[in-house]
């Protein structure tokens, strides 16, 4: 907590102290236009100019930077599935002599849910049950009456859908931000759900990625069994608060810039898998334009702004649109 303090102090001074170095920037742009250009009529629209003559803005192109605390998340995914669940098979050769259970049934731990010899010479009363190794439902009945099965054959899926979970898979470069216990945020088909972080694993199938399992409570109002096999989708919050800058959605392009579409930003919580890669016109302290690469974290709708990282608090912004030339031309403002 007195991080967090210190950061929001440091943030203030930080802006105190640039406040006069952007504003005497942009005074020294004004000045030095009116200076060169008494007499001309200049559009109010950008204009490219030879070489020596630069950009030309209308003072209303050029903006301060406005920072913006925000919290660090990655994105994530998965399906439900139920918490405990078991294939059950036998270490030897049976013969399954009756099925006690139906794909459905519920079970408690210790009933039986079929009968099995262990060789052709066993006697009807040398029958052995096959238990349930805990309270859940019946998912699915491979075995059949009268049958031989190898040691190690599925026989028998149960699943304990008392606690769900899901499975995301996620760069190993997280795995120091993935804590047991942390909450989780996401959306079942639009409604938001609460779950916990129970275990983190290196995929024995990648071990670039992670598999992050997370414990889901089902809401009152909810059945677990109706939760089966939903898509998650959500954000999961790591690290320290930290400081971005807003910009408006118009003045973010991407490589080819053009303005910065919206995809990926519609939804709630308005935040790409990944920060997008985008570029922002930035008025330099020589007076020179630098078309200069963002990450683009967050879209505010109600602002229609771009949180974005990448940009010194001190910076000035040009919000016109510029041709990709523009780049390293010096700027001037009337």
């Amino acid at each position: 907590m007195r991080a967090y303090k210190d950061r929001s102090t440091n943030l203030s001074k930080i802006c105190l102290k640039y406040r006069f170095i952007t504003s005497s920037l942009i005074a020294t742009l004004v000045m030095s236009f009116a200076m060169s250009a008494c007499s001309d009529d200049r559009p109010k629209s950008p204009v490219v100019k030879p070489a020596d003559d630069g950009i030309v803005l209308d003072k209303d192109s050029i903006m301060t930077v406005k920072m913006s605390k925000y919290q660090p998340s990655f994105a994530f995914d998965g399906k439900i599935i139920p918490a405990n669940q078991a294939l059950l098979n036998l270490n030897t050769a049976v013969i399954v002599e009756h099925i006690f259970v139906d794909a459905g049934d519920e079970v408690s731990k210790g009933d039986a849910l079929l009968g099995y010899f262990t060789h052709l010479e066993s006697l009807p009363n040398e029958v052995t049950a096959l238990p349930a190794p805990f309270d859940g439902v019946v998912h699915r009945v491979f075995a059949h009456t009268d049958q031989h099965y190898d040691a190690n054959t599925p026989l028998i899926e149960i699943h304990d859908i008392s606690q769900l979970k899901f499975i995301s898979y996620l760069s190993s470069a997280l795995m120091n931000d993935t804590k047991l216990g942390d909450a989780v945020t996401f959306g079942v088909d639009g409604v938001a759900h609460v779950g916990q972080i129970s275990q983190v694993n290196v995929s024995e199938q990648n071990p670039k990625l992670i598999e992050v399992h997370v414990i889901i409570k089902p809401n009152p109002d909810e059945k677990p069994k109706d939760l089966l096999g939903r898509r998650v989708v959500g954000h999961i919050d790591y690290g320290q608060i930290q400081v971005g800058v807003m910009m408006p959605s118009s003045a973010v392009y991407d490589s080819d810039l053009n303005i910065l579409a919206l995809d990926g930003f519609e939804k709630p919580p308005h935040k790409p898998d990944a920060p997008i890669d985008g570029y922002v016109w930035v008025v330099k302290q020589d007076h020179r334009l630098s078309l200069s690469p963002v990450k683009v974290l967050e879209y505010r709708p109600k602002t229609q702004q771009f949180l974005v990282q990448g940009i010194t608090e001190d910076s000035l912004v040009a919000t016109a649109i510029l041709p990709k030339d523009a780049h390293d031309k010096p700027v001037k403002v009337h």
